[in-house]
């Protein structure tokens, strides 16, 4: 990825972020630092599981016996600390990528691994590199993914997961679809937040559709919907740096007519 860089690049473009708000900062910093009108319209929100957290506190009323806990989102860390109320843990933590592994470290849970892989492809890479085997807890949203589960169980880990929280379509106003209607770009950061989008903002998309990796971008596509641009590494800052990549005049015309 580039360094971060100043410019107008995103100059006339209004551009949706569908993350949940509390999450949009540093997305709308990054934004607004090349020029665009951010437009946010959270698709998502945070919900507390359906056995009231009870699953997560009975995991952790056995601490001693968790080797390593992995955190699949910067959601789950807020909620396994929580869960924790104060008490430390002995086991060490994984976290999918840097601003999960940020956040689990503001609400002092500092990851021992995150992978340079940031999917959950990566921490089954990285896990497969440690010498010995034991007990993993993954603390995970209701609808994700198996794949950590099923990569470490092929690799002789015990592995048990526990859903953290839910999370659902959020509540979106007239108002909001409004302004969601005059976006000229639409950034994903998660199938989740893309499914939100279409039930409850619009069946259809602005002209140019962002998103944070492969992942995302194939349930777009399942739906039959076009992606313009994906970000590597899977993260925000990739992101933006591939939307003005994508949008900034200066940058085809460096890249192209050789």
């Amino acid at each position: 990825m580039k360094p971060a860089r100043p410019s107008d690049a995103l100059r006339g473009h209004r551009v949706l972020v569908t993350r949940p708000a509390d999450q949009a900062a540093d997305m709308i910093d990054l934004l607004a630092g090349h020029g665009a009108e951010p437009i946010v319209v959270p698709t998502i929100a945070v919900a507390p599981p359906a056995d009231g957290g009870d699953a997560l506190r009975k995991e952790l009323s056995e601490l001693a016996a968790i080797d390593w806990v992995v955190v699949s989102s910067a959601n789950g860390a807020r909620v396994l600390a929580d869960a924790l109320d104060g008490r430390s843990m002995t086991a060490r933590i994984a976290a999918v990528g840097p601003r999960t592994a940020a956040v689990a470290a503001e609400v002092g849970l500092v990851p021992d691994l995150v992978p340079a892989r940031f999917a959950g492809e990566g921490i089954v890479e990285a896990f497969a590199e440690l010498e010995s085997r034991g007990r993993v807890l993954i603390v995970r949203p209701e609808v994700a993914r198996d794949v950590v589960a099923e990569g470490l169980r092929a690799q002789g880990w015990s592995v048990e997961q526990v859903v953290a929280y839910r999370t659902v379509t959020a509540s979106v106003t007239n108002e909001q679809r409004a302004a969601a209607a005059a976006a000229t770009v639409a950034t994903f950061t998660s199938p989740l937040t893309f499914a939100g989008y279409l039930d409850a903002v619009a069946p259809t998309l602005p002209s140019i559709v962002a998103t944070i990796g492969p992942v995302t971008s194939a349930a777009v596509r399942d739906r039959g919907f076009a992606v313009d641009v994906e970000a590597d590494p899977y993260t925000v800052d990739a992101l933006v740096e591939a939307l003005v990549d994508h949008l900034d005049p200066t940058e085809r015309e460096a890249g192209g007519g050789l």
